[in-house]
């Protein structure tokens, strides 16, 4: 992850000093409650586990308020048949997040096509448990 977050500080973006929570989204100094369907118009958004659940409804979110999202997933069928679905503002591209090439490598997707990358979603998640942790004792 430290190759992708020297990425993110390359793309020399300076953010807000205020986040806002709102609707289960924190974007710097944004509402995605507003009635304003471009709020987030110029933005560039990464949103891993993107091709469904909560990270589909994030991108779609995201594009409904006007940014350009690339879909990272490893549910290729489902990715690309989501990007089609939301339109030309939103591209798939294969990416595990258990290997940090292919998180820097969406991220340098984001930059190659856009210029920049304003947001970076990390919804996807591993499972199982981490190596060397043991399971908590049972409650009584």
């Amino acid at each position: 992850m430290f190759r992708s977050a020297a990425l993110l500080r390359e793309t020399k973006r300076v953010f807000g000093t205020t986040s806002t929570w709102t609707a289960g989204l924190v974007v710097n100094g944004f509402s995605t409650a507003s009635s304003s369907h471009q709020r987030l118009a110029g933005k560039v958004a990464v949103i891993t586990g993107g091709a469904s659940g909560i990270g589909k409804a994030t991108a779609t979110e995201f594009i409904k308020n006007g940014a350009k999202v690339i879909i990272a997933d490893i549910q290729d069928d489902l990715g690309h048949s989501v990007a089609a679905e939301l339109g030309p503002d939103a591209a798939y591209t294969r990416c595990d997040v258990a290997d940090e090439a292919q998180v820097a490598a969406a991220v340098g997707l984001a930059v190659k096509r856009h210029g920049h990358l304003d947001v970076f979603h990390n919804n996807a998640g591993i499972a199982g448990r981490l190596p060397g942790r043991r399971s908590p004792p049972p409650s009584s």
